[in-house]
């Protein structure tokens, strides 16, 4: 590899150590070379312990699963859910402490090892189960219509305009209840700091109109839009709801 190519590399991997998410372009080029580098072991062992870490990163991981708690009040224990894109694995913990039965899903070997490691401990016997697949959001290896729900959590912030729609199409096919996907809102105070700066990101954020409009040519519709921490937070939690279905989700 030539010098170039390693410094390239190492800014990479630095931008996601300080904690802004994965360093993606909202060119779809862009987003296949950063699946590539995802792939890597040596990328996916700093991809979790950047995010997560320190003291910042466990306030981090408490708000995740309170916004999930509070998206997930009206579901009932024994339900299948899919998490797409699980990482290494710290929602999927969660869902099964609440008696959900798990997929996990995440296109890397090495993260869905870390997932098995962590959601299942020896000696920790958990109310849900859990249960691992390698694969793409781009076409799912998950049977059309055979889970309860679907989670994505710092997947759609990594994904340009052009692939949001087909991804949606693509989960909704798998799952025949509510979808409960993380954005990254433009209106936090935040990201206008960031504006102000002119600092330049490599995260696609979106407002609700982009939401409303992806989700209806997606087939669905937007039941609700949780934020993480009001008007501070840049994560908004949205739960879809298939246009079809005329049982509502509440």
């Amino acid at each position: 590899m030539s010098k170039k190519k390693r410094q390239k590399m190492r800014v990479q991997t630095n931008d996601a150590d300080e904690g802004e998410g994965v360093n993606i372009h909202s060119s779809p080029r862009q987003y296949k070379s950063w699946k590539t580098l995802y792939y890597s072991d040596q990328r996916s062992d700093r991809f979790d312990t950047a995010y997560y870490h320190g003291l910042r990163g466990y306030v981090k991981e408490l708000l995740n699963k309170v916004l999930l708690w509070r998206a997930f009040r009206c579901v009932n224990p024994g339900q299948r859910i899919i998490e797409v894109a699980c990482g290494a694995g710290r929602l999927a913990k969660f869902l099964m402490s609440n008696g959900c039965q798990v997929i996990a899903l995440d296109i890397s070997e090495s993260m869905l090892q870390k997932t098995r490691s962590y959601c299942d401990p020896p000696g920790v016997n958990y109310n849900g189960s859990l249960g691992l697949i390698q694969g793409e959001v781009e076409k799912l290896p998950i049977q059309t219509g055979s889970c309860s729900g679907v989670v994505s959590f710092r997947l759609m912030q990594a994904v340009p305009s052009a692939h949001r729609i087909s991804f949606l199409q693509e989960m909704r096919r798998v799952c025949e209840g509510p979808l409960f996907i993380q954005y990254q809102s433009v209106f936090a105070l935040k990201h206008f700091f960031r504006w102000l700066r002119r600092k330049k990101t490599r995260i696609n954020r979106v407002d609700k109109n982009t939401i409303n409009c992806e989700a209806e040519k997606a087939g669905l519709r937007v039941h609700l839009i949780i934020s993480k921490f009001w008007f501070f937070s840049e994560d908004v939690l949205v739960i879809f709801l298939p246009l079809l279905n005329v049982r509502d989700f509440s």
